[in-house]
């Protein structure tokens, strides 16, 4: 019995991790204006 309940233990902090992982990459994603649109991306030295 000790054994399942380690397991189970261990399979609740592994998937608390997931939840938190994915919550801390949506809280904490760039927000996007939508009146400025997307940023446009240049390459290093072009001048155009």
């Amino acid at each position: 019995m000790t054994q399942t309940r380690s397991f189970l233990l261990v399979l609740w902090l592994v998937l608390a991790f997931f939840l938190w992982d994915a919550w801390q990459k949506d809280y904490y994603a760039p927000r996007i204006d939508p009146a400025l649109g997307a940023p446009a991306a240049t390459a290093a030295g072009d001048t155009s």
